[in-house]
């Protein structure tokens, strides 16, 4: 809904060129939602965004945990990935249900949400933190498949005392080769096209 409350920011987000996943129609505890109303909570949640940016969106992200359904209902609903698990640093193929959906882990280690639950973890903690994990991935993609993600909020990051940690987590990353800094629909293309489609 809050794309539909600042139609403006909405239209901005889109002529940037930004892809607009969803994250649910509202922080709703998605994971006490019976079947029919986690099906309708996500039909909801694909017309709203739509509506407001013209396209519908492609990826997931529950608010909260998910149900033994979630999965499923994204694949039966169009959704070509959803970032609902943290277990790798590499997409992967979830095949329950009928219609199989590509898993773009999340991270919360990398999220700046530590800043915003522990006062004392400052903006140079995660930085040195951020560093230190991408170091790690480069490595081991030098011979396997890495992705690294990175999970900012304007509220939190955004901030100015902030922010700076991560343009210098940008400006670190991009002195490397072969990195490649994506929308999270650019790389399940990929994925798809380099390993296939699981069909």
């Amino acid at each position: 809904l809050s794309l539909e409350r600042a139609p403006d920011l909405a239209a901005q987000i889109v002529a940037s060129g930004h892809e607009v996943c969803a994250h649910g129609l509202r922080w709703t505890h998605q994971h006490r939602m019976n079947e029919n109303e986690e099906r309708t909570f996500i039909k909801a949640t694909i017309e709203s965004i739509t509506t407001t940016c013209g396209s519908r969106p492609l990826g997931w992200l529950s608010r909260y945990l998910i149900t033994e359904n979630t999965r499923r209902l994204l694949g039966e609903s169009g959704f070509v990935y959803h970032m609902d698990d943290y277990s790798d640093d590499q997409p992967f193929w979830d095949t329950q249900g009928d219609h199989p959906i590509l898993v773009l882990p999340y991270a919360l280690d990398t999220n700046d949400m530590k800043l915003w639950t522990s006062p004392s973890y400052m903006p140079s903690d995660w930085l040195q933190y951020a560093k230190d994990t991408f170091d790690c991935l480069y490595a081991e993609g030098a011979e396997h498949t890495r992705m690294m993600s990175i999970g900012v909020h304007l509220r939190i990051m955004g901030r100015p005392g902030r922010i700076h940690a991560l343009e210098k987590f940008l400006n670190y990353v991009t002195q490397h080769d072969d990195v490649w800094i994506a929308r999270r629909i650019d790389i399940a293309h990929h994925w798809i096209g380099k390993a296939g489609n699981h069909r």
